[in-house]
């Protein structure tokens, strides 16, 4: 009995140990709404703006519901750019594809982005067809077509909460999984992997940002680059404080207070924890356990 005993706790302290030192580091970003905001090459997607299908997605956590940009990708002329931001607490796509009014598209969900929680958008562009839609969480959201159109900033670039390096638009709040692709996803795309983090290697991904960079809430000043997981176009933060739980590299928990991202999607076992499965189950059902030490054997069971 004490011998069996013994085998339970082994097995399960084997699956605990290896599980907490391999889990996966989750880290997001805190942008201060002031003067915060990553700029990255411009991802060829976007291009031809209009006539190119792309999908823009990202995990917000917002803290007002006064206008601010998300995701803005401007091409080589100014009047080429779409933007996908929160305006007066609701999803705004903002698409411009020639030069002058005609050419502005403003798509506004009627519902309302939730405060103070995350809550996944997204917005798609079919291209040529000018097909277009607004999730929000994975539900496709009821939409209008506005008439204002988003400010304009520097030419070829990718910009993360803000409009390059103007201040209109800065967004307050927390940013994580930022993915940008070259189609249209469909709905249950979208839904079924919202949740699943990305290796960046997936087909049709252009950018893939999981923010997983610094010490939570600690001295990151070193810290200034996003990754783009496809290994394309990294980021650069601009006048991040780079310190405690504001204008950082952030993450849930105690220290700051914030919440971690849903996770919808199983725990699966890395190989090497599934070697450690394996041989705690080999030594939970062996007849005789031995520890061995340099020079010493000790029987442990029978």
């Amino acid at each position: 009995m004490t011998t069996n005993l013994f085998r339970l706790v082994l097995f399960f302290s084997f699956l605990f140990f290896s599980f907490q030192n391999q889990s996966a580091q989750n880290n997001f970003l805190h942008f201060d709404g002031s003067d915060d905001y990553v700029t990255a090459p411009l991802p060829t997607v976007f291009d031809a703006i209009g006539s190119t299908p792309h999908t823009i997605e990202a995990y917000v956590y917002v803290t007002n519901g006064n206008f601010k940009s998300v995701v803005y990708a401007q091409s080589s002329q100014s009047y080429l750019h779409v933007n996908m931001a929160i305006n007066l607490g609701k999803v705004a796509y903002y698409v411009k594809t020639g030069n002058g009014p005609q050419f502005i598209k403003t798509y506004i969900t009627n519902e309302l982005v939730p405060l103070n929680q995350w809550v996944h958008i997204a917005v798609t562009w079919g291209g040529s067809n000018n097909a277009q839609r607004v999730y929000i969480n994975g539900v496709p959201a009821t939409q209008f077509l506005g008439s204002s159109s988003s400010s304009t900033d520097i030419n070829n670039t990718l910009t993360i909460g803000g409009i390059g390096s103007s201040a209109s638009g800065r967004y307050n709040g927390l940013i994580d999984e930022v993915r940008i692709w070259d189609v249209a996803r469909t709905e249950a795309e979208i839904l079924e992997n919202m949740n699943v983090a990305l290796t960046g290697s997936e087909a049709n991904l252009v950018a893939y940002y999981n923010f997983n960079h610094g010490t939570c809430a600690e001295d990151n000043a070193g810290e200034t680059t996003l990754t783009d997981l496809t290994g394309n176009y990294d980021g650069t933060l601009n006048n991040f404080a780079l310190d405690n739980c504001t204008s950082n590299w952030v993450c849930a928990g105690a220290s700051c207070g914030y919440p971690d991202l849903p996770d919808a999607s199983p725990a699966i076992p890395t190989l090497s924890q599934w070697g450690l499965i394996i041989l705690a189950l080999l030594l939970m059902t062996a007849g005789t356990l031995y520890l061995v030490q340099p020079n010493v054997e000790e029987k442990l069971g029978r």
